[in-house]
């Protein structure tokens, strides 16, 4: 069974906990900062062509947003896709500003359109962020 079909309870549990996170960190300190000090920008999109395309968008008005690779999360492995199904236009995509994910994609082999892997991915890099902050 992949994660997209699992129950709607797990999706609506996990959007509390990530919701609960948030409230916790909203003390202006508690919120990532990049090296020249701006607010730290999130980037998770999904794992296919439209999530590289809005990824390059978003990091072309954002370069030092952190882009996360939702397929870094445990997850069920897809269907490889046939080469013609997307895969030249990701090809293309790995010179932009979107390249670790358009390799990543291209690594894997398939596409990852799934809000609960998002979710994980979030919740991961936060739980990262909030490690590497306690240990500050």
């Amino acid at each position: 069974m992949s994660l997209g079909a699992a129950p709607r309870r797990h999706a609506t549990r996990d959007r509390n906990r990530l919701h609960r996170r948030h409230a916790e960190s909203r003390h202006p300190d508690a919120h990532p900062r990049t090296r020249k000090g701006r607010p730290l920008t999130i980037l998770a999109t999904d794992a296919d062509l439209g999530g590289i395309r809005i990824a390059e968008q978003l990091l072309s008005v954002a370069p030092e947003a952190q882009l996360l690779d939702v397929g870094t999360v445990p997850h069920d492995p897809q269907s490889k896709w046939p080469h013609a199904n997307g895969y030249h236009a990701i090809e293309r995509a790995v010179d932009g500003p979107a390249a670790p994910l358009a390799m990543a994609v291209l690594d894997r082999g398939y596409s990852l359109e799934q809000e609960l892997l998002i979710i994980e991915a979030v919740d991961a890099c936060l739980t990262e962020w909030s490690h590497l902050n306690d240990s500050a």
